[in-house]
């Protein structure tokens, strides 16, 4: 495979890249490394999957116990539950060609390309999610500061 047809090839979606003719082949002892990663990658996708969906329950719940003001705080615990639930399913999808590295003959390097791909979906989501979490959180820090400081500021002139 060329390298621009790689750097080219879309990081999502369902478009596998050809294989090349005389495709590589792992050894048995990458093989094994390549099984352990796809039963981890299993594992976790699910205990975050089943995780996320707790954490979106308990927000739901939440807010059904506290009422509209448990919506501040029931808020972002929804929006990780959401982002848990919906990577650990592609983490788990991830682990599909990973697993099916040891399971095949050549087509590695198309099945390695493909969990990367999975990979890749996942890691963008995440990372756009703590961005706008940062964000947030930095914007409640200064609303904060700058609550208190007008608080002082009133108990100063009030005092």
């Amino acid at each position: 495979m060329a390298a621009d047809e790689v750097t080219n090839a879309p990081i999502f979606g369902d478009a596998k890249p050809a294989a090349p003719a005389h495709e590589y082949e792992f050894g048995e002892a990458e093989n094994k490394v390549f099984a352990a990663l796809a039963g981890a990658m299993r594992f976790v996708g699910t205990a975050q999957g089943i995780m996320g969906a707790a954490l979106f329950v308990i927000a739901l719940a939440h807010v059904y116990m506290g009422g509209a003001p448990a919506l501040v705080s029931s808020l972002p615990m929804a929006l990780t539950g959401a982002m848990f639930s919906v990577t650990g399913v592609w983490l788990r999808r991830a682990s599909e060609p990973v697993a099916r590295i040891v399971a095949t003959k050549g087509s590695d390097i198309r099945n390695l390309m493909e969990a990367m791909a999975g990979l890749a979906q996942m890691f963008t989501l995440q990372r756009a999610y703590f961005i706008a979490a940062g964000a947030v959180a930095a914007l409640s820090i200064v609303g904060a500061l700058v609550a208190l400081a007008l608080f002082a500021d009133l108990m100063h002139r009030w005092l």
